[in-house]
């Protein structure tokens, strides 16, 4: 799991425009004092861990925000956790029999394999000094940035 783990923190957690942009537009909504937000997406990973296909990765996080002038400064920790199964490694039907209405139809696992989780849990913290307008900030989410 530390190459699956390692390959969503340089795409999501290293990159301003990704979570740590959500954290920062969130925390920009909130007054002074905590704040706790949720997050989830699929990503591609089988590029990393054949068996995976799109694995969900998502959590929560939490914080404190103080606002200093004409910046935010926040500190708290983030919980991953990443779900998956070992039974669909091709996601047939999520791209195949979804679309037609064939889900079950056909078998879509691997010959002769059991189904299981697959599941991983970790934890971060962080500490940023953010600007508090967001159209000024490297730290927005995509969504925001023009």
């Amino acid at each position: 799991m530390e190459t699956v783990v390692r390959d969503y923190e340089r795409r999501v957690i290293h990159d301003p425009g990704k979570l740590p942009g959500q954290i920062a537009d969130f925390a920009r909504s909130q007054p002074d004092g905590k704040f706790t937000n949720g997050f989830t997406n699929g990503y591609r990973m089988e590029h990393r861990v054949y068996i995976l296909g799109k694995t969900n990765i998502g959590g929560v996080y939490q914080g404190t925000r103080t606002q200093v002038h004409t910046m935010l400064e926040l500190a708290g920790t983030i919980d991953f956790a990443l779900n998956d199964w070992f039974r669909d490694p091709g996601d047939i039907e999520e791209y195949v029999l979804q679309k037609i209405g064939a889900v079950g139809a056909v078998p879509t696992e691997l010959p002769r394999a059991t189904p299981y989780r697959i599941v991983d849990r970790w934890s971060a913290r962080f500490d940023a000094r953010v600007l508090l307008t967001s159209s000024l900030s490297g730290f927005r989410s995509e969504k925001n940035i023009r």
